[in-house]
């Protein structure tokens, strides 16, 4: 059986008042000793008491949990940004749940249903591309939120995010200011305004240089569930019959399969074809070639997503909602050889 507080209170010798003052840290507020502090802790620690965190919610009207809806738990930037979500909520008192939509749109809605339904304080919402009116409900019903990395034009909410377009923008300028001529990335059957932002960074960067776009050279992919072969064929094609001398990975998974790709296919890199990929993922160290890659500040972004949460939480709106926008760094020539060189 569960130990209560009243078997605290047995133990301790104390009253259950006292007990709950303690635990709920109004010791000094109500001049409690510190030997009572002490006593009541000891006796917690020996009996294993848990609180019971559901009816104390019930009491004070917090749960002092955020929820935290990822489309896809398998991406090592959400596993990042979580740690970081975990470590900023803690100094606020709050603890972070995750639950996973696995890019599926009727997961993201039955996951924050779920969370809804839990009476979470709050949510920190990384949503699929088709639940924009179960967000609008939210704002209807008062359930304070925020979305990260992803947003939409028709939600009224606050949104921390990458600067997208400069995501797309710097790695196209810097394969074209070492010489490079033709460059691809692969896009994506996606309505997610971020990535279009990114395809919009590509095609500037291109204008810049007077480079026309050619439509050839950004074959489409799923955004999840990505073919691994389809891949293959598609970064043969662009280098064997396109001749394409530079490539731009959008995002991790992309940038995994085509590393892959780019392997089998044994294609030297950087002399066949130079990388940019996404993300610093440190294995990008251990390999055997020279690539760049876009670090995300994934601390910066779970930083400013929980104080906008805190902030709603606590009925705080300094600004109206919007985009809170932060830029990635540019590291480039990773890995085990030479530099890039200039062509």
């Amino acid at each position: 059986m569960a130990v209560t507080i009243k078997d605290v209170a047995e133990y301790s010798g104390l009253s259950t008042s006292t007990i709950s003052v303690v635990l709920n840290g109004k010791a000094e507020k109500f001049r409690i000793s510190r030997k009572t502090v002490n006593k009541v802790l000891a006796a917690v620690k020996i009996l294993n008491y848990n609180p019971n965190l559901l009816a104390k919610s019930l009491r004070d009207g917090y749960t002092h949990i955020i929820g935290f809806v990822v489309s896809d738990v398998s991406n090592a930037f959400f596993v990042n940004i979580a740690g970081h979500l975990e470590k900023e909520a803690l100094k606020f008192g709050y603890r972070v749940v995750f639950g996973g939509a696995n890019e599926d749109d009727r997961t993201c809605l039955d996951t924050i249903d779920a969370f809804v339904n839990l009476k979470v304080d709050g949510l920190v919402i990384v949503p699929t591309g088709g639940v924009a009116d179960r967000l609008n409900l939210l704002i209807r019903q008062e359930v304070p939120f925020v979305l990260l990395d992803r947003y939409f034009d028709n939600v009224e909410a606050d949104s921390v995010l990458l600067n997208n377009f400069k995501s797309g923008y710097d790695p196209v300028e810097y394969f074209l200011s070492k010489g490079r001529k033709r460059i691809a990335t692969l896009h994506y059957y996606t309505s997610l305004l971020h990535l279009e932002e990114r395809m919009d960074g590509y095609r500037a960067a291109l204008a810049k240089y007077g480079i026309p776009y050619d439509q050839s050279l950004t074959p489409k992919i799923p955004f999840s569930d990505i073919n691994d072969d389809e891949v293959l064929e598609i970064i043969r094609d662009l280098v064997e019959n396109k001749g394409v001398d530079a490539i731009f990975f959008q995002t991790n998974l992309a940038a995994r399969s085509g590393l892959n790709a780019l392997q089998k296919l044994n294609y030297r890199i950087p002399e066949k074809v130079a990388v940019f990929c996404f993300n610093n993922n440190t294995f990008y160290d251990l390999l055997k070639a020279p690539v760049c890659s876009l670090a995300q500040p994934v601390d910066k972004l779970g930083i400013e997503a929980v104080r906008l949460l805190m902030d709603k939480i606590n009925n705080v709106q300094a600004t109206p909602p919007g985009k809170h926008i932060f830029d990635p760094e540019m590291i480039v020539e990773r890995g085990m050889m030479s530099a890039i060189p200039q062509v």
